[in-house]
């Protein structure tokens, strides 16, 4: 049975597991049309120990089947649910389609397969359109609240200059999806031209020799040497008067 996830997300996605999967899913833009990708099982090998093998000059090997399903749930726990400011109802807009409906019995419970497993059937063609319908929406609000996250994120960090190379990529994606212009955005922005003085935490122009704020020198090499040539021009100044 193969699964499929879909994504309104504002910023490029991917994943990548041990047994050869690579899963990944394009950027889109705001009220963009969902970008879907298919899944389909994987066969995980693993090896096992000496004890356990035919050949106890070899290790075992171990084969086993990972279903479409458990694939789809994992890589969308990790781009919509394992990371800062993912809440409900503010995450990243992705989500497994649900193209499958469990199969209840006559007591609501759901029905169990031969082997073990809940069991689902296909949903109709206008199910599978209305449930997409419904998560796409909601999803939609999601990614927005999320993306406003990241922005909000950004504007705390940027309130140190010295931090701000730091803020994320996805942060910057945020801002642009949301149609935002904000100083941090650019690696050129004139914000990176301060820092902080270390004496009163003031925001200062990068190349203040003295804080304006606290009057102490927050670049002593470039005060010594700023110092120097004005005792030159002194002297100078001196030796023509005289």
């Amino acid at each position: 049975m193969k699964a499929r996830v879909a994504s309104v997300h504002f910023a490029r996605l991917y994943a990548e597991r041990l047994y050869g999967g690579k899963f990944a899913l394009p950027a889109v833009p705001l009220n963009g049309e969902a970008q879907i990708i298919e899944i389909e099982a994987h066969r995980q090998t693993e090896q096992g120990g000496y004890s356990t093998s035919n050949d106890r000059k070899k290790r075992s090997v171990h084969r086993y089947i990972i279903e479409a399903m458990d694939i789809a749930r994992d890589i969308v726990n990790q781009w919509a649910h394992n990371g800062l400011g993912m809440l409900d109802g503010q995450r990243p807009g992705v989500w497994v389609v649900r193209d499958f409906i469990p199969e209840l019995n006559a007591d609501g419970a759901q029905m169990i397969d031969a082997d073990g497993k809940g069991a689902f059937r296909e949903a109709t063609p206008q199910e599978q359109k209305t449930m997409f319908a419904e998560d796409l929406v909601a999803n939609r609000k999601a990614d927005v609240e999320y993306a406003r996250w990241c922005v909000m994120e950004g504007n705390r960090i940027a309130q140190d200059v010295r931090t701000i190379q730091f803020i994320p990529e996805r942060y910057k994606l945020a801002a642009k999806y949301l149609g935002m212009e904000t100083a941090w955005m650019k690696p050129t922005s004139a914000t990176l031209e301060m820092k902080t003085c270390e004496y009163c935490t003031s925001v200062i122009p990068k190349k203040a020799v003295v804080c304006p704020k606290c009057q102490q020198i927050t670049d002593f090499e470039e005060f010594g040497r700023l110092e120097a040539q004005k005792a030159m021009a002194v002297k100078k100044a001196s030796l023509k008067v005289g």
